[in-house]
Parts: structure tokens; C-alpha cells; sequence
């Protein structure tokens, strides 16, 4: 009997052991599905999904509300220059780098996805201003610090930003546009100033 028991507790045993195995090999696809593979933050399959989380449907009136919040949008200046001069291995350096200092930036109250080769955003619930203000520093001083360190290229960011407007915006993608706007708004005058 006792050759029983010791049995049945190796068979549970054994069990629970594969059990945990899966759930570890599941966890791994499913991390794998929502990051992107050359920085480590999430990517624009995990961005989509967030984003759906933003929109709340009343379960009388059956009325969608978007949640408060902000969106950043990033475009990596000068990739295609750093690409075709210096070769795709210092392309992902550079993107490496603008991924790390978004990261530093945001990571206790934000996310950070990258959703284009060049092109990083960031989802973060209600902020003020000022806050939103000071972010954006933050992305510049930890750029100008980079730079410092010397690089093939001019690292350098273009950033746009915008509050979803529970009021005015159906849907997240009116706030996506308004931050697209601003950012290539940014880009453009940051080129203007180069070659002026």
C-alpha cells in the first residue's frame, strides 16, 4: 500500500510538473507574440490590444466611452541616413538607444510599444501638462546625453502627443491622428532648423 501512494504522489507529481511546464511554454508565446524582438518593449500587436482596453461599453445603454488618457507618438530622425552610411547593425543601435531612453522615461506609469521600424509610441493614463511637459525633457536630456557618448549619426527624436478626449473622440485613432499631426509637425521644424 505504501508502494501505492508513493506512486500516486509521483504521478501528481509528475503531473504538476508538465502542467507548470506548459504554463511556462505559454507564457513565453505569448510574451514573444506581444514584444518586439530587437528592443524589448512591447510591440504593435500588444499596442492594438491596449488600445482596445481604453474603450468601455456601458452594459445598460450599451454607449462606448474612451478611458482618459495620453498618447505619445516617436519617429526616430535620420534612420534611413544612419541605414544606408553606417549599415543596419548601427540602424539597430540607434533604434536600441531611442528605445532604452523612452523606456527610462516611462516605464513606472507608462508603456512603450514600437509599431514601425523608426517608430515608438506610448500609452499613459491621465496626466497634466506639466507632466507631459516634463516628459518630453526627459526624452530630450536622455537623448542629448547619448549623444555625448559619440555616434555614427545625430541621434535626435521627433514627438507628438495627445489626450484622448472621452467628450469628442469615438475612438482611440482620432487622438493617434492628432499625436501623428504633431510629431511630423515636429520633425518637419526640427529639419527646418538643420538646413537653415
Amino acid at each position: 500500500q505504501l508502494f501505492i501512494v508513493c506512486a500516486y504522489i509521483a504521478l501528481l507529481f509528475g503531473i504538476s510538473m508538465w502542467v507548470k511546464k506548459r504554463a511556462d511554454e505559454a507564457e513565453i508565446y505569448r510574451k514573444l507574440a506581444f514584444t518586439d524582438e530587437l528592443t524589448g518593449v512591447f510591440n504593435r500587436t500588444a499596442f492594438r490590444a491596449d488600445l482596445e482596453k481604453r474603450v468601455t461599453e456601458d452594459p445598460k445603454t450599451g454607449v462606448k466611452k474612451l478611458l482618459p488618457g495620453v498618447i505619445f507618438m516617436f519617429d526616430v530622425n535620420d534612420l534611413k541616413k544612419c541605414n544606408d552610411r553606417f549599415g543596419h547593425e548601427n540602424g539597430d543601435i540607434y533604434i536600441k538607444a531611442v528605445s532604452g531612453a523612452l523606456e527610462d522615461t516611462f516605464h513606472v506609469d507608462g508603456r512603450c510599444y514600437r509599431i514601425g521600424g523608426d517608430e515608438f509610441c506610448v500609452l499613459m493614463n491621465q496626466t497634466s501638462q506639466r507632466d507631459i511637459d516634463g516628459r518630453l525633457s526627459i526624452v530630450k536630456k536622455h537623448i542629448d546625453d547619448l549623444n555625448k557618448k559619440g555616434f555614427v549619426v545625430q541621434m535626435s527624436v521627433a514627438a507628438g502627443y495627445s489626450l484622448f478626449d472621452p467628450e469628442k473622440d469615438e475612438d482611440p485613432d482620432a487622438a493617434i491622428k492628432r499625436a501623428d499631426e504633431m510629431m511630423y509637425s515636429n520633425k518637419q521644424a526640427m529639419k527646418n532648423a538643420i538646413y537653415h
